[in-house]
């Protein structure tokens, strides 16, 4: 996909320059770069990661928390996943048209054209040759610059660096997507090539054709691992007179080869040989990271996610923990890798009996035989004992299994290995809390999980919340676990961890227009009412970017107060913006299909959508294509109009209603009006006005609303809605559609009340 390509120096003015995907291991220290050399940077991301966040900030990056603001930017760089998702490059291409738009590695290859730039290169390895060479070269006051693909473990050194009297520029290069074939580097270090990216990649020789022309391209020198050398057959001088391909290293595990590789480059460059140290403290995060557990077991996660790294990562912890037990517990990486390179992870999984988890799709929709299931049956079938958990309680179980199996040696270590590019990092964590906390129950590990996790700030989560007190009807029992988040990153590490155990996930807002059974709900219930979910911004003349949380009145008054026009009839509608889109609410003749421009959801895998108005499917009390979602934020538009008419035509909607409404506690209109008809003259007709169960009775001003007088069940409210439909089905042959919308019963095999409250557990 064609992007633009800038060309000039490396110190121009200082422009405004937004990333998109700043979380992003590549995005990121780019920008950290950039805000190095002066830029004014700003970093938005659809996944936020408090602790990239805080390093970003921290550089000078200003966070963002949309793309609706009014600021101008000179330049827009883009993480590669948006490659693959044309509908929303075509969005941010309409939103920032006057911006010049790249990709990561199209920027970078721009870079390479005005300093000296070693990039490091090859299919996997990357990230830890590039953070030893910096490590060499910082280490010895080497004067450079560099790019790192990830971030050092404990930030011994930032991910980026920019400095003027910079001889040369180390940079991460990324073959995944095409962008490398841009780059023409003033000196190459290439660790490996092995058929990977076979999305891109439509065969090995295809691979190894693009690697070969970097190092063509390359002007100065080339330093090539010994496994690279032999799998493109290269020998010195065999590329072209002019480059100098150093001699092949010795053949050594890929780790160690690895560090040679950087020591090479980092004596190349001048570097004392005083300052050749290997153990520099330059670990990168999630590379062979170590943590001890209290029963003195090791957790080591890497970001292996190739048969060639699990090979590299095994024999590096039968180095590193001789005589060890291992546990492996592998999360395959997108559908295309797992189905071309199965036999070889077969071969390299074989002798490790690793449990395998779901896959881990990334952008890719499924591919025959690339399933995770296809992998754990292709391994049953050599003779492994493998497993395949589908989640995460179920994973930790297994692995406590295993180790109850065959007894330690005394001193003896135990290594659990956790293993993967995807989110491998939350199925550890839930084992670690497994270990800490083996007498809880699956609920109270699912409320330790959260306690004092990054992100979670602010946020509150318990167990058999009452919420009765939360609904206008004032009826119901409990949720099994709930939540209210506060952030975009406590929602969606929620809504994952939700999904992978398979909890079904519920959202609640202000609580009108909802029936909530007595038994309670056997779900995780999400309340949106944290101030990041009530705010609202002013976009421009008439739109705003709102909250899902805010509640329809507020907004009205503040659409009144900023003499905008359209959002009137919210002033009676008692819900929350969030639950008013979900049911197209509306009043006095207009709804919420008239107002919305845009709306901001999340799906239940934590991946936030943006659905403009023209797709938005919406009907009489209905947006159906909302119904999965979670709703956050909405764009909404209105139109300049006098403030004093406002007003008055404000007043004049409130006295009609007082006219027609009761003032009782109630969750609205009981029915949808039938086409062509009103629900409220059907009951009326049927002479239900007043009609009452328990404590449930229907109005006497308006039939077709349910309210509430006293202590109540929610058995009586729906018993009451069901004989309202059955009486005028039976008088008038119409059957009424329910407006009230219930949760779901509790559905736990073993629910168990203790002083009144609701403790269901897994079945």
């Amino acid at each position: 996909m064609e992007v633009e390509r800038r060309e000039g120096n490396l110190m121009p003015e200082s422009r405004a320059i937004l990333l998109i995907g700043c979380c992003g291991m590549g995005v990121g220290p780019l920008g950290i770069f950039l805000a190095g050399m002066g830029h004014r940077v700003y970093g938005y991301d659809d996944y936020p990661i408090s602790s990239v966040m805080d390093r970003l900030e921290a550089a000078g990056i200003r966070k963002l928390d949309h793309l609706h603001g009014t600021t101008v930017f000179d330049e827009v760089i883009l993480t590669r996943a948006v490659q693959y998702a044309p509908e929303r490059l075509e969005q941010l291409r309409k939103r920032f048209s006057g911006a010049k738009i790249y990709f990561r590695g199209d920027y970078l290859a721009d870079l390479a054209k005005s300093i000296h730039t070693v990039v490091v290169a090859g299919t996997h390895g990357k990230t830890s040759t590039t953070a030893h060479l910096i490590a060499l070269l910082q280490h010895s006051h080497f004067p450079c610059s560099y790019i790192l693909g990830g971030f050092f473990a404990n930030d011994v050194l930032p991910a980026a660096r920019f400095r003027e009297d910079a001889k040369c520029l180390v940079v991460e290069l990324d073959e995944s997507d095409g962008t490398m074939d841009a780059v023409d580097p003033w000196a190459t270090v290439l660790t490996n090539v092995e058929l990977d990216h076979v999305d891109h990649y439509a065969s090995e020789s295809m691979l190894k054709q693009a690697f070969l022309s970097l190092l063509a391209r390359t002007r100065k020198a080339s330093f090539v691992s010994h496994r690279a050398c032999q799998t493109l057959d290269l020998q010195d001088g065999s590329l072209s007179s002019q480059l100098q391909v150093q001699p092949a290293l010795e053949e050594a595990p890929l780790f160690s080869e690895n560090v040679q590789l950087a020591e090479a480059v980092a004596r190349w460059l001048g570097m004392p040989e005083a300052g050749n140290r290997r153990s520099l403290g330059c670990a990168v995060e999630r590379r062979q990271e170590m943590k001890q557990l209290g029963d003195g077991t090791w957790i080591v996660t890497d970001y292996a996610h190739h048969p060639g790294e699990l090979e590299a990562l095994r024999q590096w912890c039968e180095t590193r923990f001789p005589q060890a037990r291992f546990h492996w517990v592998f999360q395959p990486h997108r559908y295309s890798r797992t189905a071309a390179l199965k036999s070889a992870f077969v071969d390299t999984l074989l002798p490790l009996d690793p449990i395998v988890l779901p896959a881990y799709a990334a952008f890719e929709s499924r591919i025959p035989g690339g399933s995770a299931s296809d992998l754990h049956a292709a391994l049953l079938a050599k003779g492994a004992r493998s497993s395949h958990p589908r989640t995460p309680e179920q994973c930790l179980q297994e692995l406590c299994q295993r180790r109850k199996k065959t007894a330690r040696m005394p001193g003896q270590p135990e290594v659990m290995l956790f293993v993967g590019a995807g989110d491998i990092p939350l199925w550890r964590d839930w084992y670690v809390k497994g270990v800490e906390f083996p007498n809880l129950s699956v609920d109270q590990r699912w409320l330790k999980f959260f306690e004092k996790r990054p992100g979670m700030q602010g946020s509150r989560a318990t167990l058999a919340e009452p919420l009765r007190r939360k609904t206008t009807l004032n009826v119901g029992g409990a949720a099994r676990c709930y939540m209210e988040p506060a952030s975009v990153e406590s929602l969606q590490l929620a809504v994952k961890l939700a999904t992978l155990q398979g909890l079904p996930v519920r959202i609640l807002g202000k609580g009108s227009n909802l029936l909530i059974p007595d038994e309670g709900i056997d779900a995780l219930v999400l309340r949106l009412s944290q101030p990041c979910w009530c705010d609202w911004e002013q976009l421009s003349e008439g739109q705003f970017r709102v909250g899902a949380g805010l509640a329809c009145k507020r907004m009205s008054r503040l659409a009144l107060e900023a003499g905008i026009d359209g959002f009137n009839f919210l002033d009676g509608i008692p819900g929350s913006l969030g639950g008013a889109l979900w049911m197209n609410a509306g009043a006095m003749g207009r709804e919420m299909a008239d107002v919305v421009v845009e709306v901001e959801c999340m799906d239940l895998h934590g991946r936030r959508l943006r659905i403009c108005r023209s797709e938005l499917d919406f009907s009489y009390r209905s947006c159906a294509n909302v119904k999965d979602l979670i709703v956050m934020h909405l764009i909404v538009q209105g139109t300049r109009a006098d403030a004093t008419v406002l007003e008055n035509d404000l007043k004049r909607l409130r006295q009609q209603r007082q006219r027609s409404q009761p003032s009782e506690p109630s969750a609205g209109c009981m029915f949808k009006n039938p086409s062509g008809d009103s629900a409220g003259r059907l009951i009326d007709a049927a002479g239900l006005k007043g009609f009452r169960i328990g404590g449930a009775s229907i109005s006497r001003k308006h039939a077709n609303f349910l309210i509430t007088d006293r202590a109540m069940h929610a058995n009586d409210v729906q018993a009451l809605i069901d004989h309202a439909k059955n009486e005028v089905i039976r008088q008038f042959g119409v059957e009424l559609e329910q407006e009230i919308q219930c949760f779901n019963r509790i559905t736990s095999s073993n629910p168990v009340r203790e002083n009144g409250k609701l403790t269901p557990t897994l079945p």
